[in-house]
């Protein structure tokens, strides 16, 4: 296991992480803010919760530029999937 798999273990076993998972395990749709995130920190709570929820998600940018910054940090993080 790289550095990337144990950050990303990491981040699916913790709390935050889990406290997302029970909100999203409701029948109703769920809406979720991320907030105070620093560097590509809200791309790694997104690839934890994909990679612990077998759902669709849409996550809304700021812009398009910042889209594409995601888009691309996740489709490093999260092998073999289409982002």
């Amino acid at each position: 296991m790289d550095n990337l798999e144990r950050l990303l273990d990491k981040y699916q076993k913790g709390e935050q992480i889990q406290s997302i998972l029970t909100g999203l395990s409701k029948k109703e749709p769920s809406r979720l803010l991320l907030s105070g995130m620093v560097g590509a920190q809200d791309c790694f709570v997104i690839a934890a919760i994909f990679a612990s929820v077998d759902l669709n998600h849409i996550y809304i940018a700021t812009d398009k530029e910042e889209a594409a910054y995601i888009q691309n940090t996740l489709d490093q993080l999260i092998d073999h999937q289409s982002v």
